[in-house]
């Protein structure tokens, strides 16, 4: 156990010592104190969120950067699968556990049969005469006819530019992966969990794209060093996944995330997939929380010095993105076969020892391991709970003081009589009512505060998202009405494949790059804008807060001068001023989070295809060509025409559909984000305050009660 660990348990010793001592205080009295019961409470909660808080680490980087073999490395052990699929993108999480256990976490039927809606719009044989069918996986019919329309499309509508289609992806998997499944997925999400010995079997799921496209997510409990019961290490998938949908649900965890591992190989080094990752990353204003690591593969470089040329090479490249960026260079393979020791095969065996002949190369990894194991060390501790731990410091010194006043207070009064304890309760009197008064007054402007930033809070969401005159929904609508098929591909789409076919191609092709759009360039754009409200919150709350701060320790000087002139002792007091309240912390006691940014694609389940396009478009000028004895067979020119206009109507309804979906989302981020962050943030400050004043002052109820119990204690004994 580390020093901060120590720390972290010494202070959760303390605070549960002096909940005790309070408790047996309360015993003492005559009837309930509040200010006891508040002490205690503080007490209590310090525990509650010490325990729950998480910091969480996301190694992220491109597929085949060695991010898996990295991740273990630092787990000390072969627990990730590594060289996994890259077409899924499951994040696996990593968190403390006493023995190994794999939990798997599984959508629901609800949200599998929507993910396949959404990517059948405009499959052939999807709809019929317009209507949209409801689709179910779980029936044999809806499976066999979705079968039907992936292999009327053939081959070749299922690659587009060398690369399968995200959606054509998406609905094999499903059929492949259902018989797999079928039995553990249910209409709620389900958490498969497998123990020690069955541990491995998550391996099945992590790689195997059939059956880990019905997970949401995986989590890894494991008996590391590296870990306790307030990390969690995420790894990943490729942030150059060719679906946008993939770099969505990075991004949703990123928004969580306190560190990002970011992993390069030396075997390309800095790539264009890379520079646009992180320039996303420095869009959405977390790359400063990014560390950099060039994962070494030493067959790829002829000695120690060319490695070093690469590295000089990319921190350079780095910090055009990046200027103060921290790079590590190691090689997490040969960290990996050193933790494994026994358990490695011949295969690598040899290879280790291989390695281990070039004493110059290994020795600058290992150097290059321990300056990073270093920096990690003081990022998980120092720079961020040792914040956290300072704030519940300072709430147990407002307890201790606090109390501390309490057992003063009680040992003056029982030295007394009761003439004296009624003459100071009369004085005090007066303090109290202020106690009463600046409360109600503290509450009554955080509510009207509240109603004031909420209302600034609407207009500026309201703004960023305006259809009409919102930069943001404006460049998504013009990128839609400009976008246009390269030149040739409408003719060679229609030629090799026929009309039904190529439309689907066709439209599967700027779906993906609307999607690309989307990701890539707005949702880092929201990030942002949603970063400025919460800045704007704060400074918010921050000038009202301080005067009611200095309203407060003026209460606490006049009340120590109350006591002193009844000859009591004041209260010790300390100018260190309040500690406002922690976003994240006000985020976890409100159980808030942004919506989710890989909400932002499901558009297209909006889209109303075969009513549209095929049946509209297309069937209309059949018939036509019917009524006047036409050959009903369209040549190719009417069928370009027709998809033409098929894309026309497509992007007109796209437009549509995002507008409608974008007004959901803004809606969503206004009240079931930001307005309930803002509520949460003045209760918590109102409660911040209050704690600081109620730890400077006796509960004046209680030196009544002492006083009737007093009284009485005479009476029986005359």
């Amino acid at each position: 156990m580390d020093d901060f660990e120590n720390l972290r348990e010494a202070l959760l010793t303390v605070s549960a010592d002096l909940a005790h001592m309070i408790s047996r205080a309360e015993n003492l009295t005559v009837a309930t104190n509040g200010n006891l019961v508040q002490y205690k409470t503080i007490l209590e909660k310090i525990d509650e969120k010490i325990q729950g808080e998480t910091l969480r680490v996301a190694v992220i980087g491109a597929i085949k950067s060695g991010k898996s073999t990295f991740v273990n490395s630092l787990l000390g052990g072969d627990f990730l699968k590594r060289g996994a699929g890259v077409v899924t993108a499951i994040v696996t999480r990593v968190r403390k556990g006493d023995e190994p256990i794999a939990k798997l976490f599984f959508k629901s039927w609800d949200e599998i049969n929507e993910e396949i809606q959404n990517a059948a719009a405009l499959l052939p044989g999807e709809g019929k005469k317009g209507v949209t069918v409801t689709f179910d996986l779980r029936r044999e019919a809806d499976r066999q006819q979705l079968k039907e329309a992936l292999t009327s499309l053939g081959a070749d509508a299922l690659i587009n530019r060398g690369q399968r289609t995200a959606d054509s992806i998406l609905l094999t998997h499903y059929l492949n992966g259902y018989n797999d499944v079928k039995d553990i997925v249910s209409s709620e999400n389900r958490v498969q969990i497998y123990d020690r010995n069955e541990f491995g079997k998550h391996r099945k799921f992590s790689g195997n794209d059939s059956r880990a496209i019905f997970l949401k997510d995986i989590e890894l409990d494991l008996n590391a060093d590296i870990l306790n019961n307030q990390r969690e290490l995420a790894d990943c998938q490729g942030s150059d996944s060719p679906n946008p949908h993939h770099l969505a649900m990075i991004q949703d965890y990123l928004m969580v995330t306190n560190l990002i591992v970011y992993v390069i190989s030396t075997r390309t080094g800095l790539r264009r997939a890379d520079i646009r990752f992180l320039t996303m990353i420095k869009k959405m204003g977390i790359i400063d929380n990014t560390i950099f690591i060039l994962n070494c593969d030493f067959s790829e470089h002829e000695d120690v010095e060319d490695l070093k040329r690469l590295v000089l090479k990319t921190k350079d490249e780095l910090k055009l993105i990046c200027p103060e960026a921290d790079v590590y260079t190691f090689s997490s393979l040969y960290n990996l076969f050193l933790e494994s020791g026994d358990t490695l095969s011949k295969k690598e065996h040899a290879r280790l020892d291989e390695w281990q002949l070039d004493a110059a190369m290994t020795a600058f990894s290992t150097a290059e391991t321990q300056r990073f194991t270093q920096t990690l060390h003081d990022k998980l501790t120092r720079e961020r709970f040792a914040l956290l731990l300072g704030n519940h410091l300072e709430r147990i010194n407002l307890s201790c003081r606090g109390f501390q006043h309490w057992v003063n207070i009680n040992r003056d009064l029982l030295s007394g009589d009761a003439d004296r304890i009624k003459s100071i309760v009369s004085r005090l009197s007066d303090e109290r009512k202020k106690t009463e008064v600046l409360s109600t007054m503290i509450r009554s402007t955080l509510d009207g505060a509240v109603v004031k930033i909420q209302k600034d809070i609407r207009r500026d969401v309201d703004r960023f998202f305006d259809p009409v005159t919102g930069k943001l929904l404006l460049r998504l609508v013009s990128f839609i009405r400009e976008y246009q098929p390269e030149s040739g591909v409408i003719e060679g789409e229609v030629a090799s494949v026929g009309f039904t076919t190529a439309l689907y191609n066709l439209f599967q092709q700027f779906k993906n790059a609307v999607d690309q759009f989307v990701t890539s360039t707005l949702n880092p754009e929201i990030v942002q804008f949603i970063n400025q409200c919460e800045g704007h919150m704060t400074d918010a709350f921050t000038q009202i807060l301080h005067p009611f701060e200095s309203m407060v320790q003026d209460a606490i000087t006049s009340y120590n001068e109350t006591l002193v002139n009844q000859g009591l002792e004041p209260i010790a007091t300390r100018r260190e001023g309040l500690v406002q309240p922690d976003l994240t912390a006000v985020k976890s006691t409100s159980g808030l989070s942004v919506p989710s940014a890989a909400s932002m694609m499901r558009y297209s389940g909006r889209i109303k295809s075969d009513a549209i396009l095929r049946y509209g478009a297309y069937s209309l000028g059949s018939l036509f060509r019917k009524v006047f004895k036409k050959r009903s067979a369209p040549n190719q020119s009417e069928s370009i025409k027709a998809v033409k206009d098929g894309i026309r109507r497509i992007k007109r309804e796209t437009e549509r559909s995002v507008k409608a979906h974008f007004q959901d989302y803004q809606e969503g981020i206004k009240f079931q984000y930001l307005f309930k962050l803002i509520n949460g943030y003045a209760d918590l400050s109102h409660e911040a305050l209050m704690n600081y004043y109620t730890s400077h002052k006796a509960d004046l109820a209680d030196i009544s009660n002492l006083m009737n119990a007093h009284r009485s204690d005479n009476r029986e004994l005359n």
